[in-house]
């Protein structure tokens, strides 16, 4: 293989893995598997310097795993935005279009009623929060 082939493969010209911060962060990876793997190693009690490095490994487990669901939690919630955007984009027009053809009055009749049931609710809650706040209030 030629020299312009080899510094192809290490990434123009320079050898890739001596570089600081891919360096860094595949040690990190392969510390991190380690550990993850001595944590799992119950033959041998998890003390001293196996029950750091056995600690250590249990971290790593718990941040992986939490990025993991994060990253779906996110990506779900995501998508639901995208939906309700997409499902209010269209019912906007749909709604509240005269001129469309498909134009009901029943949606705006609906839209109106949620409003109306959003609003008598949170009237409640506030009654409900000043009934219990004048209760607490101890009497002379």
């Amino acid at each position: 293989m030629s020299e312009n082939n080899w510094a192809g493969f290490f990434g123009h010209g320079q050898f890739s893995l001596l570089d600081m911060t891919s360096g860094f962060s595949q040690l990190l990876i392969f510390v991190g598997v380690i550990s993850a793997l001595i944590y799992f190693f119950f033959s041998k009690a998890h003390t001293g310097l196996f029950g750091g490095v056995a600690r250590f490994g249990i971290w790593i487990l718990m941040i992986g795993f939490g990025a993991s669901f994060g990253f779906t939690v996110m990506a779900r919630i995501s998508l639901f935005i995208q939906r309700i955007q997409d499902m209010d984009q269209r019912w906007i027009q749909t709604a509240f279009n005269t001129s469309n053809p498909n134009y009901h009055f029943g949606f705006q009749l609906v839209f109106w009623l949620m409003v109306l049931a959003v609003v008598v609710y949170i009237i409640m809650e506030i009654a409900a929060y000043l009934g219990r706040r004048k209760s607490a209030v101890p009497q002379e």
